[in-house]
């Protein structure tokens, strides 16, 4: 999986020649940046919360960045509109975070995982009256690493984790470099955790997947916003998300399972993401950053 680097969010002399070789599609910086940090789109997720303080000051707001940020959420937000039937059918195979236990093997050989399949729809035909099939999501948990956690669609440790952790929370504030280094930096990343939790607390009680609980909108740009990637960036982990799930259903001998379908719609649409934003951004086969 890959990290958003910390590039895209301070100024720096990469970043000017960036922006200069990209003139045409960074929007005038204004004079004033309060302003900008009043209207970024990231205050739109669900994930954003006021800290109980002015944090501006702390925050550099990159506007090709920014701008980056908007057309993603713009798109996503049009092939995912919760008010279609094509649109929720999308949310769902957009939220990859319940495959993480298939992806991750934890040192399983491909046939190890086959027969492990092959005992739990052995164990399925044996009670009939079993609603639908056995997730292959849950049966996992039989096997797996008690160290390692759920993260996004893989498994990671706990150090690793909290490591992507703080980086989200860097990008979806849009906090410098500088900043995050220090003991306030820690205090309000403390802070902001008690407020994340609580969040997703209220989701889980309410029994309904994120996205419905929080609406589409709010989703989407919480999914953007605290990643921080660049328009390259974006379509290799878009891409990334795809061959990883192909790679993993071809594992599997009983690909009839409502887990392994809901897989195929995830791939579907994946592929479609991709070859949307090269089109939309003009990248063909060629790997521009931006």
């Amino acid at each position: 999986m890959q990290v958003s680097t910390s590039t895209q969010n301070t100024y720096t002399t990469t970043q000017t020649a960036e922006l200069s070789k990209s003139v045409s599609m960074a929007p005038t910086v204004p004079t004033d940046t309060s302003t900008q940090v009043t209207d970024t789109i990231n205050k739109n997720a669900y994930t954003y919360f006021d800290l109980g303080e002015d944090v501006s000051q702390y925050a550099v707001i990159d506007p090709v960045q920014e701008k980056t940020n908007q057309e993603l959420v713009s798109y996503l937000s049009g092939i995912m509109n919760d008010s279609t039937a094509e649109g929720k059918k999308n949310l769902k195979a957009f939220d990859t975070h319940l495959y993480g236990s298939i992806l991750s093997v934890d040192n399983m050989t491909k046939e190890e995982f086959q027969k492990l399949e092959g005992d739990l729809m052995a164990e399925k035909y044996k009670t009939s009256s079993q609603q639908d099939s056995i997730s292959i999501d849950r049966a996992r948990t039989l096997t797996l690493d008690p160290t390692l956690v759920n993260d996004d669609y893989h498994r990671l440790t706990k150090d690793e984790s909290n490591k992507l952790s703080v980086e989200r929370f860097k990008n979806l504030y849009s906090f410098s470099d500088e900043f995050s280094k220090t003991d306030k930096f820690q205090e309000l990343f403390d802070k902001y955790n008690v407020q994340l939790g609580e969040k997703k607390s209220d989701i889980l009680q309410s029994l309904k997947p994120i996205y419905d609980a929080v609406g589409s909108k709010a989703y989407i740009t919480s999914e953007v916003a605290n990643k921080g990637f660049s328009k390259s960036e974006a379509i290799d982990y878009y891409s990334n998300v795809s061959k990883e799930l192909t790679d993993r259903l071809s594992w599997s001998g009983y690909d009839k399972t409502a887990v392994f379908q809901d897989m195929k719609d995830s791939i579907k649409l994946y592929d479609k993401i991709v070859a949307d934003l090269k089109e939309m951004w003009g990248y063909g086969d060629l790997d521009v950053r931006a």
